[in-house]
């Protein structure tokens, strides 16, 4: 397990005792034989909680002052960067994450925390700093020498050092023992530097545009140069005349020469401006059908532009995913400017301020996470502008650079959705989403963007708009969050599904949020279980007189119920859990203390020994189940005579076991039933039974994401508990809606449907 093997090398340890703050655990795949795992902490709510770390960050000047006469160069990167970085004991109790098997707590600097840089650069001047002709800038080292000798003493000591402090490099990262190396965007050689070709290389590779639209986008680029090139705006006039309303667009030679000598003034002008660490630093970043382009910028001037093409696998990404990998290109090919500072990122797709914003754990699409998970190492503020402000980046998309290096992300590229049901119930899904034409054309949003604005939608997809943000198109099925968006062919089936165990309609409501989604839903399943004869035949009877609440326990099966159930002549043992909920239904042989006992051993055998036992004085009051208890060092408390509703737990599980057995026609619709109601979350809760026990879902025959079937902790159990138990009399004079009428409280629970 990779927790274990995170505990062996000291990167993390179980955390015990009461922990005041714990972070969110995400947990990325890696493309290898083993399909390890990469952890990380989800760190919002901690960056926001945490001062910046003030570090000495050496500038270009500083650099490059120390380089005169040096002819040597050799350039080092820290593996595993972070974890070279121990933390203190307050440190270690803020970097708490949860996991399924229990609290754990890094010991190393983890990925993501906003101060890791400075601390990063502080720890490596301290290592090395103190070392002649050696440079530092983050978890890159910089050695020069004026001769070879000279410079390989240098490296040796770095070399030691890093020996001496258990510091790794990344050889494949390494330029060693070079003449001319690549650093902080720049080439340096012997008493020489220069900027890195890269930087314009994407406006070299610019071909001519092909349509007045596009010609209008580069001459938008042209504006943005005019004020650094002397005449450049008179040269553009033979392009300009293109672009009017009443002019045919006839590309002719005299155009190529303009376009190539507007491209030569670009490029053999002084354009590029150093970057000013003082200066607030804005990348423009956009993402076509084809390319994605970025440009970074300084007080309006352009330090240094990059594009290039996407993959046969990034061309079908849909246009929020391309516009996310658009801002990761950004960030990692402008590395050297964007790392360690706050970088003002703007973007013309507005869905990606939502991603942004939220807590990655929340975010639905795998995929997306990933793409988040990427940018945790620079502090991004992104902004959203209309697309025509962002010319430089969107032109640059379009005629993308073909040279640049193109190297697909695998960690992404596998990352899709998924759902837990057959090839063939899949191809069904794809096929009925094809022949929608509503969800048709939501598919062709989101692979190629949605409209500005709700007006300009399709009338039929108005509904979904608002819900753009979250709706993601996977394997040519779409999703609402995790939610699977159901056809309309299909709806009248799936809404069969959802009401099989003839829940109410909160209930039912509560199996909808965790499988599946469609316009007015709620209304959809409220009219179903309204209308059903069945339901309305063994509606639950109002109670009248109070219960009396018990103290919530903090674990599964530490305090149970437990009560006899009557039905058609067969006998019954009803068990459920305080805290989860889960409830058991035992056929018995006979009603007899043995028989009970018997049961419940059985019981135990799955669930252990809980704590203390609520029952009725019969037969749990016996002399047989004291010492039965006494020996397995169980409390027994027994409800008052005469007064069942002490027992309020067990009489409310009672309730609804006899609603299954009364809308049961066999023991397979039992037993189906029970998995339903294992599976969905109750009243005022936001887990299931089952993810209380179990920390995970059950499979059930309704379609889900694959993800809800993964480990889960589940938090904040106590605060739900509680809040339930204030209108818990209500519910059980009322009905939840597990017995069929709904009422109330189900109309309650659609205001949280979508």
């Amino acid at each position: 397990m990779k927790l274990d093997e995170l505990v062996a090398n000291k990167i993390i340890e179980k955390a015990t005792g009461y922990c005041e703050w714990v972070n969110h655990l995400v947990t990325v795949e890696k493309k290898d034989a083993e399909k390890s795992l990469r952890l990380c902490i989800d760190p919002g709510e901690l960056n926001k909680s945490i001062f910046d770390e003030h570090a000495f960050i050496p500038t270009f000047e500083d650099v490059s002052s120390q380089l005169n006469g040096m002819k040597y160069f050799t350039v080092l990167d820290l593996k595993d960067g972070y974890w070279h970085v121990k933390l203190d004991e307050e440190s270690k109790k803020l970097c708490t994450f949860a996991t399924p098997y229990g609290n754990y707590r890094f010991l190393r600097l983890p990925f993501g925390i906003k101060t890791a840089p400075g601390v990063f650069q502080q720890l490596n001047f301290e290592n090395f700093g103190d070392i002649e002709n050696v440079m530092i800038y983050f978890d890159d080292i910089l050695i020069v020498g004026r001769t070879r000798k000279e410079h390989d003493e240098v490296l040796k000591k770095v070399l030691d050092r890093a020996r001496e402090k258990n510091v790794r490099f990344n050889i494949n990262k390494a330029q060693i023992a070079l003449e001319e190396v690549k650093y902080l965007g720049h080439i340096f050689s012997y008493n020489q530097i220069k900027p890195d070709p890269e930087r314009l290389l994407a406006i070299a590779e610019m071909t001519r545009p092909k349509n007045k639209n596009d010609l209008q986008t580069f001459l938008g680029v042209v504006n943005f140069m005019t004020p650094f090139i002397p005449n450049l705006s008179d040269r553009t006039a033979p392009l300009r005349e293109l672009i009017k309303k009443n002019v045919l667009f006839l590309w002719t030679e005299l155009h190529d020469k303009v376009f190539d000598e507007i491209k030569k003034c670009i490029l053999n002008s002084e354009i590029l401006v150093p970057f000013d660490i003082s200066k607030e630093l804005i990348i423009q970043c956009d993402a076509s059908q084809g390319g994605l382009g970025c440009g970074l910028i300084q007080d309006g001037k352009p330090i240094s532009f990059a594009s290039r093409s996407l993959t046969a696998s990034e061309r079908n990404y849909s246009q929020i995913e391309k516009e996310m990998l658009s801002i990761i290109f950004a960030c990692q090919k402008f590395h050297f400017y964007t790392y360690g500072r706050t970088v003002r990122i703007v973007n013309d797709h507005k869905p990606l301020l939502g991603i942004m914003n939220k807590e990655i754990h929340k975010i639905a699409s795998a995929k997306l996470q990933r793409m988040r998970l990427k940018l945790l190492n620079y502090d991004i503020i992104l902004e959203h502008a209309p697309g025509k402000t962002i010319v430089l980046a969107d032109y640059l998309s379009r005629y993308m650079s073909k040279s640049e290096k193109v190297s697909e992300d695998q960690s992404i590229t596998e990352s899709i959705l998924s759902i837990n049901v057959t090839d063939a119930r899949k191809i069904e899904l794809q096929q009925e989403t094809n022949n929608d034409e509503i969800l048709k054309q939501i598919k062709e949003y989101c692979k190629f963007g949605w409209p500005n604005n709700k007006d300009k939608c399709d009338p039929s997809t108005r509904y979904f708009y608002r819900l753009r943000s979250d709706i993601l198109l996977e394997d040519e099925i779409l999703f609402y969050k995790q939610r699977i968006i159901i056809p309309k062919s299909m709806r009248k089936e799936i809404l069969h599904q959802l009401h099989k165990p003839h829940f109410g309609i909160n209930k039912t409501l509560k199996r909808a949020q965790n499988s599946v989604f469609w316009p007015n839903i709620s209304n959809e399943i409220e009219q179903t279980v309204s209308n059903c004869i069945i339901c309305q035949e063994n509606a639950p009877k109002i109670q009248k007189e109070p219960l009396l609440p018990h103290d919530i326990p903090n674990e599964p099966f530490k305090k149970i119920a437990c009560d006899i159930l009557d039905f058609k002549s067969k006998s019954f043992l009803v068990v459920v859990d305080f805290y989860s909920k889960w409830i058991e239904l035992v056929k018995l042989k006979g009603k007899t203390a043995h028989h009970v006992n018997t049961e419940l051993l059985r019981l135990f055998a799955t669930f252990g020994y809980p704590h203390i036992i609520i029952a009725d004085n019969m037969p749990m009051g016996s002399y047989e189940t004291k010492q039965f208890a006494k020996k397995h060092d169980i409390e027994i408390i027994t409800s008052s005579p005469n007064f069942p509703q002490s027992n309020g737990m067990a009489e409310k599980a009672v309730g609804i076991c006899k609603n299954i057995l009364r809308k049961s026609e066999n023991e397979e619709d039992i037993l189906r039933a029970l998995l339903a109601y294992r599976t969905t979350p109750t009243k005022n809760m936001s887990y299931s039974p089952a993810q209380l026990i179990q920390n995970r879902n059950l499979r059930t025959e309704l379609p889900m994401h694959i993800d809800k079937f993964r480990p889960e902790l589940c938090i904040d159990v106590e605060k739900q508990q509680q809040a339930k138990q204030k209108i818990y009399w209500y519910e059980y004079r009322h009905g939840d809606g597990d017995g069929g009428r709904g009422g109330n409280v189900g109309n309650k629970a659609k205001d949280s449907m979508a």
